[in-house]
């Protein structure tokens, strides 16, 4: 990995945007849209974990991946410090495993584009075999 990727700090500068009106976006969705109650969330490209520390704040369970070992060291010193448990690695988005399925997943809209262009394939990753429904549209125009 190399650039802004490489340097977490410098990363949580760059990109340092009002994360609290988004993660409020995200429990609406979670609240309106899924299919059960929301109680695990799993942030795909999560980089240094802005949305995964604030939705640990309110009491979900999460998980992390991300293909920068630099930024999941990094996520980690913050969960710690905060004292949330949160199962972070470093994975590809596009081939991954979870050793637990989730109710839920986010990916900020930078890495969109690299998610499978069927859900399916993702839904297997991420959700095991459980039926859910995604709370959150990743293309314009549709649900």
């Amino acid at each position: 990995m190399s650039g802004q990727y490489s340097a977490p700090r410098y990363y949580e500068i760059a990109f340092d945007m009002n994360r609290r009106q988004e993660v409020n976006f995200l429990v609406h969705c979670f609240r309106r849209y899924a299919r059960r109650k929301v109680l695990t969330v799993l942030d795909i490209a999560c980089g240094t974990g802005p949305h995964l520390i604030r939705l640990a704040g309110r009491g979900y369970t999460m998980s992390g991946l991300d293909l920068s070992p630099e930024n999941i060291a990094f996520l980690k010193e913050r969960t710690a410090a905060r004292g949330f448990d949160a199962s972070l690695i470093v994975a590809d988005m596009t081939r991954f495993k979870l050793r637990h399925p989730v109710d839920a997943a986010i990916c900020g809209t930078a890495a969109r584009s690299w998610l499978p262009s069927t859900p399916g394939k993702l839904t297997n990753s991420v959700f095991g075999s459980r039926s859910v429904g995604w709370p959150c549209s990743t293309r314009p125009g549709t649900r």
